[in-house]
């Protein structure tokens, strides 16, 4: 009974204590976080570091020299096509006071208000009843040069008052006009606020009464059978249909 005790108490003193096992554990950890923060400091290059190691591109720029010649000055071409359309209120204008410039016509007006003068060989019959109105065709000459033909329509008489007393305006002054809704009237602001507009006196491209004549020729339908006109019929019928 007595060896065994002692044979107990022997075992007991060769196993490590408590404390020392904590201190090997503390210490293990303690040399991996260091190996780790080690592996963790030797890292690759960032990328930009990595970039500025490369060695630099080089381009050959005569490989983009331009072959073409330089222009010599503003572009020499002048308008020859002249839109028959409102003057929209975004732009100044001013109108021509050429009264050959000037005259009543027969217009159908098309998809996104496009207008379409009417000759004299066209027949006047119930294919057309409503769809020709009369208007007043005036040259006019915007802010940026650009040379159109307005046409004022001569029914509604609040709206054709007003407009032709928007052309006076214009033929004396530049103006910008806006549409008042509610009056059926244009309202217009002049060019006080842009002194070097006010005092410039445009250049038309070509005299003013030919700038009709062009209108008239290349603008104008003179056959009954004028894809065109066949097209603008056909819409009317769908719609009352």
């Amino acid at each position: 009974m007595t060896a065994l005790l002692k044979s107990s108490a022997n075992c007991g003193q060769d196993r490590p204590s408590p404390d020392i096992d904590l201190a090997d554990v503390k210490s293990q950890a303690h040399d991996a976080s260091s190996d780790s923060v080690r592996v963790l400091t030797i890292k690759a290059p960032t990328t930009q570091a990595a970039q500025a190691a490369l060695p630099k591109k080089t381009v050959d720029r005569s490989q983009f020299v331009s072959k073409s010649q330089p222009a010599t000055g503003p572009s020499e071409a002048k308008q020859t096509k002249f839109p028959i359309r409102k003057p929209g209120g975004k732009l100044f204008f001013r109108a021509s006071q050429d009264p050959d410039a000037r005259m009543h016509v027969d217009v159908i007006e098309g998809e996104m208000g496009k207008a379409y003068v009417i000759g004299a060989n066209v027949t006047r019959d119930n294919r057309l009843d409503k769809l020709i109105l009369q208007h007043w065709l005036v040259p006019c000459i915007n802010e940026r040069g650009q040379v159109f033909v307005w046409h004022i329509k001569t029914s509604g008489r609040d709206w054709y008052k007003s407009a032709l007393e928007m052309v006076r305006e214009a033929e004396a002054q530049w103006i910008r006009i806006e549409n008042d809704s509610f009056a059926q009237s244009y309202k217009f602001e002049d060019a006080t606020a842009y002194p070097e507009l006010k005092e410039w006196v445009p250049t038309w491209p070509i005299p003013q009464s030919e700038v009709l004549d062009e209108v008239l020729g290349s603008s104008a339908i003179n056959d009954d059978n004028d894809p065109i006109l066949l097209d603008l019929i056909g819409r009317r019928r769908k719609r009352a249909a």
